[in-house]
């Protein structure tokens, strides 16, 4: 240990001749380490506490549960605790849990990985902070599943990224409150608009990965409950994110015509009940705390949930606007069909009722441009679109009765239109 108090800045010179002479040897007694730290600090004082480890606990509380309660009884609400990982041989549910339960982040090193620019990027980070205990309050508007969940502190540099749901659009005033040096801070942006419809397309797949991330990352750290699994599996197949509950790969047995439907793209043992056999969720074991394996889904679920970006997907899987497509067998399916709830309505391709319906909801035109052969979900119906003449991909459910193409109607504002279409369409075909 360097002092049994806090040292002043202008004396950082004795804490760099310190590290210089520490040597590796004896066991590692993380609580007691942490013990001290928090002895140091100061109630009601903003603090920061820096846990740097290259290996697990194996003097003094060696069990996760002691030590987390310990450190949960002692921490003052003012200290933030950030967590370094050095290596493999660390235990990722302790630092994660100390750094999510006290406001800070993990950042984990890699044996390939240079340490000193790690460190270095990380009190870049830490070193002007600007407002702590953060906040948002919305006014009239009604929102709910904002991530990421908690906020963070900010610090200089950084901007804060918050996607969520709201149910009534209009404008409202929204606060910014924190703390900044242990007074509190307000800063009010007013007259922001939530509008009624439309909006960028990508939102939906950026709130539900960081949403997807943020329950991996419960499920990782709390264990594995039944609901959060099937909400993972839910959002994940409807907006193709990879996670260790889905695989988008379809079984290439000799049955071709079983219908695929969201669910289908998950592996059967983790598929929400639907009755039968499949009533339940299965849940994996207990995934690795440690080693290198625990260190990459850490990464992973972390990139997830602090996402700015909405994650790529896999070259089978295609996005339009809020929906997206996964291509099985030559077909493009809506993840949003599900085979136990939903109708077909087989439309041939290029035919009367193809630009009847076109013309009746031209945002499906942005689902036609997949070709010929496209499922997609338009309301409570599934249509799938099929070359002229040929018999439906998809087979309907048990439930349902096989359905005979449909003939739409066409609202005399929109014949012309129509006519206009199919003629240059079938001038298309001609040539």
């Amino acid at each position: 240990m360097l002092a049994p108090t806090l040292l002043a800045a202008n004396e950082r010179h004795r804490g760099r001749q310190f590290v210089q002479e520490l040597q590796a040897g004896g066991g590692t007694n993380i609580q007691r380490a942490m013990q001290e730290a928090l002895r140091l600090t100061q109630p009601g004082r903003p603090q920061l506490i820096l846990f740097m480890t290259d290996g697990l606990p194996t003097e003094g509380k060696i069990r996760i549960e002691h030590i987390l309660r310990e450190v949960e009884d002692k921490a003052d609400d003012a200290v933030r605790i950030f967590c370094f990982g050095v290596g493999y041989d660390v235990n990722t549910l302790l630092l994660d849990r100390l750094a999510q339960d006290h406001g800070g982040t993990t950042v984990y090193v890699r044996p390939e990985e240079d340490i000193e620019r790690a460190v270095s990027s990380f009190y870049d980070k830490i070193a002007s902070p600007v407002l702590a205990d953060v906040s948002l309050d919305f006014g009239a508007a009604h929102i709910k599943e904002t991530y990421p969940y908690p906020l963070s502190d900010l610090f200089a540099g950084e901007q804060l990224v918050m996607v969520g749901r709201y149910r009534n659009p209009g404008t409202t005033d929204i606060t910014l409150t924190g703390t900044v040096n242990g007074r509190e801070a307000r800063h009010v942006f007013s007259e922001i608009r939530f509008r009624s419809q439309g909006g960028a397309d990508f939102l939906p797949r950026l709130w539900a990965t960081r949403k997807v991330g943020h329950l991996l990352t419960q499920i990782r750290l709390h264990g594995a409950d039944k609901e959060l699994v099937a909400e993972v599996v839910d959002l994940a197949t409807r907006y193709g994110i990879v996670t260790p509950y889905t695989s988008f790969l379809v079984d290439d047995g000799d049955d071709k015509r079983v219908a695929p439907t969201r669910m289908a793209f998950a592996p059967p043992s983790l598929l929400p009940g639907r009755g039968g056999d499949q009533d339940r969720v299965s849940l994996s074991a207990a995934p690795a705390v440690t080693g290198q394996e625990a260190v990459d889904a850490s990464v992973a679920q972390e990139s997830l949930r602090r996402a700015d970006l909405a994650v790529s997907q896999y070259e089978q899987m295609c996005t339009v606007g809020a929906k997206t497509f996964v291509l099985l067998d030559g077909l493009w399916i809506d993840t949003e069909y599900e085979a136990h709830s939903h109708i077909i309505a087989h439309i041939d391709f290029g035919s009367p009722a193809y630009f009847a319906l076109l013309a009746e909801a031209p945002v499906v035109g942005r689902y036609l441009a997949f070709g010929s052969r496209v499922l997609f979900m338009q309301g409570d119906t599934a249509y799938e679109i099929g070359p002229a003449g040929s018999a439906p991909s998809v087979s309907p459910s048990p439930t349902q009765t096989p359905t005979v193409e449909p003939t739409p109607t066409v609202s005399p504002n929109s014949m012309a239109w129509f006519k206009s279409i199919e003629s240059w369409f079938r001038a298309i075909l001609k040539d």
